[in-house]
């Protein structure tokens, strides 16, 4: 009698499930905004009033940011620091509580305006900027420049220092006109994170 192959059945693969890729987490990354806003005061005054002089525009330097930020789902935001600055031509005990009040005035007016939690708003505030005035004499072409410079590198106190530079008409009115404005400011520094896809 013949033999009779006998046909082993093969076994039918398991069907693989297709591969499953896994996303990376997103990652964030902290993003720093450096500016400075020249915010400008009625004499003696502290309140923010958006429509004096030119502060719609310096306002608007630090407002853009924050909406920007707080409009991006993508963003969070951190951290604001203020820091406030006079100018020499008053005693140094009133620009303290002007540069201070200013401020803190500024901190309301974006925690009001912008529903902000006012934690995270630090503020600091430097009542008389001496530093940058130096700068500033330093470049200058004024011609008591040398006068000028050892007036403020001196250890006097920063009211006798003002009342020597006061003693030199010519050069006190330059001062007053073309330099101090400049140093009346907020400078501040927007911290935000965002929320980066891989």
């Amino acid at each position: 009698m013949p033999a009779v192959a006998r046909l082993i059945p093969v076994p039918k693969p398991e069907p693989q499930a297709p591969p499953v890729i896994v996303a990376p987490p997103p990652t964030t990354k902290t993003i720093s905004i450096n500016g400075e806003a020249h915010i400008q005061f009625p004499v003696g005054k502290t309140g923010i009033q958006p429509t004096y002089m030119e502060n719609k525009a310096e306002l608007e330097k630090i407002e853009k940011e924050i909406r920007r930020i707080i409009g991006d789902k993508n963003f969070t935001l951190v951290s604001i620091q203020l820091t406030g600055y006079a100018s020499p031509e008053a005693r140094y005990a009133t620009n303290a509580r002007l540069s201070e009040g200013q401020t803190k005035a500024l901190k309301e007016y974006l925690v009001e305006k912008y529903k902000l939690d006012p934690a995270i708003i630090r503020i600091s505030h430097i009542p008389e900027d001496w530093v940058r005035l130096r700068e500033f004499v330093e470049k200058s072409n004024l011609a008591d420049k040398t006068k000028i410079l050892t007036i403020i590198d001196s250890g006097d106190s920063e009211d006798t220092k003002e009342q020597k530079l006061c003693n030199m008409p010519a050069t006190w009115n330059i001062l007053l006109k073309e330099y101090f404005p400049q140093l009346r400011r907020v400078d501040y520094q927007i911290l935000y994170k965002q929320e980066v896809k891989n």
